[in-house]
């Protein structure tokens, strides 16, 4: 080969070489805002009063209707639904068999076509996949209580009840977990429930069952998986034993390796419901769980807007860069299916959830909707999950535009303002809030990478200055020369700041899309106001 065209190769080879890595590197999570949905609550097309799969698909182009030209979407990028294989309960969490769709739900053809539709509109899918523990009617546990071959140890047995034992997240006893089973004359462990026995995970049968799934769904065109109880995988004794353990953390490590053998672009993101001083270890520098969502950032973020209990979620979010994960490994969130919902804590108020609204989608890692949060739909008040989970509220209709059946379970209102319909139009609307922020984010590099940066607040109080207790202010910056910076009142009364960040620049707050001018480093703000700044 001549030098020239060796020269030319080799220059070529490297591009491609640098090309496929960036591209590589590059997750899309990262960069991806994600909506949750319980399919049973979204849409019913059939008129049975349940949602389903079709139901879901005619509503996409509301979700993402893969024009970004267009405004009328709430453009996210990715749906994490939560569980959708065959099941006993409502909810979904007792899996039956992890290869075939709920029956209510719909057919194997129909969630194809979900596939298909979505990616269409640049919409990834991701399934909850609980892998902690099965129904206790899975063929797999009828199969290990009458001790058939290789299921006999397919879960957690005991022939007599062991001390020390309780609920791995605090409290109970060990029967509460123990459970007797007079087929075969043992007691199984149940961390959530007598109907669901938790899988032995240091069994290779076990490991294998989970690969071959895993691999099912990634070949039907999954993009990722929310893994349910993380944090209760392998049990080595009571107590400490039950949670968070090394063989826990090193099986996260290996399930990662193995659904980045099958697609190195598929999100596995974990329900590590606990204190990020714990969530962090499973990071385990980039080779375990890809995300975790942030439980600390919900409850005070929610607390601080709702209550002006501000300090505490700034705090939370700075104590996450004293652990070893990067701030884009939290995934932020305000509510989801087992929280209260959002708008309780908020008290129905709609600039709260304005400001709430705004906060998270400026925020560091990928953010998380709960689906209705962006209308403002709460729960009645009382106890139990299914109050968590009704029917989205689409119109002003009996059903809400939900069916035209009697739905699974009650909607909590179908009046103005709380529907799709009451605020499509409006447009000072939370969902047209949303809509303006959703696309911000898309639309500027500095809110999908780098961490959130607090600048120093400082408030006029009695003729002293003292930190502000009301007013923060953080930037947003991707170190390419985006930079945005963040002010938000978290009070119900006009606030002066002062802010040296902005003292003799002029700005564009982008979601006002109005310019602002700032003398004497002081912002003035109305109560509940949020500024996203940018330098002109």
């Amino acid at each position: 080969m001549k030098k020239s065209s060796a020269c030319k190769f080799i220059a070529v080879f490297a591009m491609v070489f640098l090309v496929s890595n960036i591209a590589f590197s590059r997750k899309w999570w990262e960069e991806a805002v994600m909506y949750e949905i319980f399919v049973r609550s979204f849409y019913d097309s059939t008129g049975d009063g349940i949602g389903d799969i079709p139901g879901l698909i005619k509503k996409l182009d509301y979700l993402n209707d893969g024009n970004p030209e267009t405004t009328s979407d709430l453009g996210i990028d990715a749906i994490w639904l939560m569980p959708i294989f065959a099941t006993e309960s409502y909810h979904g969490y007792d899996t039956v068999c992890y290869y075939t769709i709920n029956p209510e739900y719909g057919t194997m053809e129909d969630f194809e076509n979900l596939i298909k539709e979505a990616h269409r509109r640049g919409i990834k899918i991701i399934l909850d996949l609980v892998i902690n523990h099965s129904s206790h009617n899975h063929e797999w546990f009828h199969k290990s209580a009458r001790r058939e071959g290789k299921y006999t140890d397919y879960y957690l047995w005991k022939d007599e009840i062991p001390e020390g034992w309780g609920r791995p997240w605090g409290g109970g006893r060990p029967h509460d977990v123990w459970i007797n089973n007079r087929e075969r004359g043992e007691y199984y462990y149940a961390a959530f429930s007598t109907r669901m026995p938790d899988l032995n995970h240091q069994n290779e049968n076990v490991w294998k069952e989970f690969t071959a799934i895993t691999k099912f769904w990634l070949d039907k065109g999954v993009d990722g998986f929310r893994l349910d109880a993380a944090r209760y995988l392998i049990e080595t004794g009571p107590g400490d034993g039950q949670a968070d353990t090394p063989e826990t953390l090193e099986w996260w490590k290996r399930f990662n390796a193995y659904v980045k053998s099958l697609n190195p672009n598929a999100l596995i993101i974990g329900e590590v419901w606990t204190g990020n001083q714990i969530v962090h270890k499973y990071y385990m520098d980039g080779k375990g769980l890809d995300m975790c969502f942030d439980f600390e950032y919900a409850d005070n973020i929610l607390m601080g807007v709702g209550y002006n209990h501000v300090a505490n979620w700034r705090n939370a979010v700075t104590r996450r860069q004293e652990y070893s994960a990067p701030d884009k490994y939290y995934s932020p969130f305000l509510s989801n299916h087992d929280t209260i919902r959002s708008m309780n804590i908020l008290r129905r108020n709609f600039n709260n959830a304005k400001l709430a609204a705004a906060v998270l989608l400026t925020s560091s890692g990928m953010p998380m909707l709960y689906y209705g949060e962006e209308i403002g739909m709460y729960q009645d008040e009382g106890r139990g999950d299914p109050l968590k989970r009704t029917p989205m509220q689409w119109t002003t209709d009996t059903y809400g535009g939900f069916s035209s059946a009697t739905p699974w379970t009650s909607l909590v209102t179908t009046s103005h303002p709380f529907t799709v319909a009451s605020q499509d139009e409006e447009e000072t609307s939370l969902l047209n809030h949303y809509r303006r922020l959703i696309r911000i984010r898309r639309d500027n590099p500095e809110f999908k990478s780098g961490d959130m940066e607090f600048i120093e607040v400082i408030q006029e109080f009695r003729d002293t200055m003292r930190p502000s207790s009301r007013v923060v202010a953080f930037i947003r910056d991707d170190k390419k020369g985006n930079k945005s910076v963040i002010i938000a009142n978290f009070s119900n009364s006009y606030q002066g700041a002062y802010i040296d960040f902005v003292e003799g620049n002029n700005f564009f707050d982008l979601l006002s899309e109005r310019e602002f001018s700032y003398k004497n480093n002081r912002v003035r703000l109305a109560p509940k106001q949020i500024l996203i700044l940018k330098k002109k």
